[in-house]
């Protein structure tokens, strides 16, 4: 719980950096455009809400992401409300689904991201122990566990299989 509101404070920094700069995105259709500048970076905060949780306004989950000047997104913080840990299954999974739209959509190849101790068995498991199967650092000699490195369309096909 504590991750999670450390890392919405972080992320918010964050965004109020970019934005102060122009480098923030705030639609899909703005990503679009300005992933058309293959070397354009830009950050994006992404926010999943439901009619049905708290009230409106409280997100379920959030994704803080930049796209890289080389055409890969970079994941640098994503949680879920801390009353849904445990209780609403899916949401960070909801959370990837919605990365992976944005990072097709602008053609981004790859997503990478490092996790916390907390947060490493998440990944392990995550859609049944594929994500870790799929990542390029997984066969480094010795092996990289903490950072995940993934081909997007890699990602899209194991979002589809489970």
């Amino acid at each position: 719980m504590r991750d999670s509101a450390d890392y919405a404070r972080q992320a918010v920094a964050r965004w109020r950096g970019y934005a102060d700069k122009r480098m923030t995105v705030r639609t899909l259709k703005e990503a679009e455009q300005k992933s058309l500048n293959s070397k354009e970076e830009f950050a994006a905060l992404l926010v999943l809400k439901a009619d049905w949780w708290l009230d409106r306004d409280h997100p379920l989950a959030f994704v803080y992401v930049r796209r890289t000047w080389c055409n890969g997104f970079y994941l640098e913080f994503m949680a879920g409300h801390p009353l849904t840990e445990g209780s609403i299954k899916g949401i960070l999974r909801a959370s990837i689904q919605c990365l992976v739209n944005m990072a097709e959509t602008t053609h981004g190849e790859w997503i990478w991201w490092e996790t916390t101790e907390h947060s490493l068995d998440f990944y392990k498991g995550c859609i049944e122990g594929m994500i870790a199967k799929a990542n390029v650092l997984s066969s480094t000699l010795p092996p990289v566990e903490d950072v995940f490195v993934v081909r997007v369309a890699e990602l899209r096909g194991l979002l589809k299989q489970s």
